[in-house]
């Protein structure tokens, strides 16, 4: 976010748009799995609107 504010002098919208999925059975998911889809799904978008955030709440966007 900090070069996007840095080579266009603002940011004012961000799209939070990604997500991972695991076509096996539920008794056949391993852990490993699990945790990569909470954390690209689940993690992921709250990293980014954390990171996204911080700019736009500074420029004075971003609360409503």
């Amino acid at each position: 976010c900090r070069q996007v504010v840095e080579s266009m002098g603002s940011l004012d919208v961000v799209v939070n748009c990604a997500g991972i999925t695991q076509n096996q059975l539920l008794l056949r998911v391993s852990d490993s799995s699990i945790e990569d889809v909470l954390s690209t799904n689940l993690a992921g978008p709250i990293k980014v609107c954390r990171a996204a955030a911080r700019p736009m709440l500074k420029q004075g966007a971003g609360t409503s």
